[in-house]
């Protein structure tokens, strides 16, 4: 997800950090705490010179209740956080490029990987798996709706989360070939929605990929917590 209001860039780092079973993103404007059966974005920004942050909490509906997310591609360098009182302190956690939770649904790998700008987040579908089965359910936002260039924009006092237009394709002999797909939404309980995808014909014979790129851009989106 992005952080989306008027001017400026969200900065994003290139990296998840690893605290016990998630994993953690702090960027200026948004950040992360990547979970078990939930993925947490925390929107920062201000008015009026008031601080704000707001929560959304990101769902797998219908997944696999016991999948971990697991880091992959180690990165040379590691974390270290000294605010507070010591027996808050944290040395030495490890950092990652890539966070897979695999086989979330029967037979869909969920990977994200964090770069410079861009959060990707691209759903590997193994031949004969129904994508169907993918089902974000978004809490917190004010609204979730798909913007007139098929983004998914969930809306927040803070600023907005922005999932660039996905897109899905296929690799066969060689050959790309690119398969219609857009978000769709539907109303879920306690005021949450669910995000899907809206997919054209495909070889189910072959695995395929969907890949909402991230492309972080915003406003009036602040500082975040520094790391070093």
């Amino acid at each position: 997800p992005v952080a989306a209001p008027p001017s400026g860039a969200v900065s994003l780092p290139q990296c998840f950090i690893e605290e016990g079973d998630r994993y953690l993103m702090h960027g200026a404007g948004l950040s992360a705490s990547i979970e078990t059966g939930r993925m947490r974005w925390v929107v920062s920004g201000h008015d009026d010179g008031q601080p704000l942050r707001s929560l959304i909490t990101i769902e797998p509906v219908g997944a696999r209740p016991q999948v971990a997310p697991r880091g992959e591609d180690l990165l040379p360098g590691v974390v270290s956080h000294f605010r507070g009182a010591p027996a808050a302190w944290r040395a030495g956690r490890r950092t990652f490029s890539t966070v897979r939770y695999a086989e979330l649904w029967p037979g869909i790998d969920l990977t994200l990987e964090a770069k410079g700008q861009t959060l990707k987040g691209t759903y590997t579908v193994a031949p004969g798996a129904d994508p169907c089965s993918v089902r974000m359910r978004h809490q917190g936002a004010d609204a979730v709706l798909i913007d007139d260039s098929g983004r998914l924009v969930a809306q927040t006092p803070a600023g907005d989360l922005v999932d660039a237009a996905p897109v899905a394709w296929q690799q066969i002999d060689g050959v790309r070939r690119d398969v219609p797909v857009a978000f769709a939404v539907e109303p879920a309980p306690d005021g949450a929605v669910d995000v899907t995808f809206d997919l054209g014909e495909y070889d189910r014979s072959a695995a395929l990929l969907i890949d909402p790129a991230v492309i972080v851009q915003a406003g009036f989106l602040g500082g975040a917590e520094k790391e070093q």
